[in-house]
């Protein structure tokens, strides 16, 4: 925080640079980043600038989570929170937000993969870290398999790298191998 407060200016030449390094903030630069994000991508970049808002993201839906959990409350941050960003960063956020809400808080795989499905977006590791994860965890049901690759086969194409191409290959082959073991 002190370093906020020592700031006149964020929108000075490299004012952010210790939270974009860091890739964290206190909620006086988390709000005023919010509060004019064009401004700030303009001068940043959205790719540099989308850790930081991750971050800031986090933490006010865990303020704003913190007396009450529930799929309504979530909902209500979420529409709160679109006005602030761009389309392409939106997209970022909402994998960020459900990450956060639906493995973190709640829990509830099947609850994540299928906000997944309805705001497909590939970011970063969400994708193979859950696959990794569900993968150690022996939590591969038949439905967590199904959604999981609904999820890969609306973020997937020609375009993505090729470990994201892989556990998408991956998570089929597991499918396919079910299907023909069980007859379904």
């Amino acid at each position: 925080m002190a370093y906020s407060d020592s700031v006149k200016n964020f929108r000075a030449e490299n004012a952010l640079l210790p939270y974009l390094v860091s890739r964290s903030a206190d909620e006086k630069a988390i709000e005023t980043i919010f509060a004019d994000y064009n401004g700030f991508a303009s001068l940043y970049g959205e790719d540099v600038l989308q850790p930081v808002v991750d971050y800031g993201i986090n933490q006010k839906l865990g303020k704003a989570l913190k007396t009450t959990s529930d799929q309504v409350a979530f909902d209500d941050f979420v529409a709160a929170q679109q006005k602030y960003f761009s389309d392409k960063t939106w997209k970022i956020c909402l994998q960020t937000l459900g990450s956060r809400y639906y493995l973190a808080m709640k829990k509830d795989t099947v609850g994540f993969l299928k906000f997944s499905i309805k705001n497909p977006v590939l970011y970063q590791y969400h994708f193979n870290a859950l696959y990794s994860t569900l993968v150690a965890k022996k939590g591969f049901t038949p439905q967590v398999m199904q959604l999981f690759c609904q999820w890969a086969n609306a973020i997937i194409t020609e375009n993505s790298g090729l470990e994201f191409m892989k556990t998408a290959a991956e998570i089929h082959q597991k499918a396919g191998m079910r299907l023909a073991t069980t007859g379904l």
